[in-house]
Parts: C-alpha cells; sequence; structure tokens
C-alpha cells in the first residue's frame, strides 16, 4: 500500500486508501487490496506486487494442500 500511496503521489495525482466501507471518491485515485477492490468496477486497474512469491499467498497454498 505504501508503494501504491508513494506512485500516486510521485505522479501529482489525488488519491483515497479504500477501507471496509470501500467508497470512491470522484476524480481521485482509488489505492486499496485486490480483497477490497474484488466486485468494483475501475476504468483501469494497475496491480502492483503481483509475483510468484506473493500470489497466491503461501497461506492460501498451505490451505489448499490440507484440504485434499
Amino acid at each position: 500500500m505504501d508503494r501504491a500511496e508513494e506512485c500516486v503521489s510521485e505522479a501529482g495525482l489525488a488519491y483515497t486508501v479504500l477501507d471496509d466501507l470501500v467508497e470512491t471518491t470522484p476524480g481521485r485515485v482509488s489505492i486499496g487490496t485486490m480483497h477490497l477492490a474484488k466486485g468494483l468496477e475501475f476504468r483501469a486497474v494497475p496491480v502492483m506486487a503481483c509475483h510468484d512469491e506473493t500470489l497466491p499467498s503461501q497461506e492460501s497454498i498451505n490451505l489448499r494442500h490440507r484440504r485434499v
């Protein structure tokens, strides 16, 4: 989240950090986790920090293996 806020600030854009209420603000970039954004619609969505060691999380992998 910090990196996203820094990138948007450096671009000179106003932003809102999404919380559990998931209220977007017109004219502002919305910054949040993929879990908060699920089901919402945006004109464009840049995705950060999605490399092999991040997605899926190790916790999710462990849960799947326990269910099998």
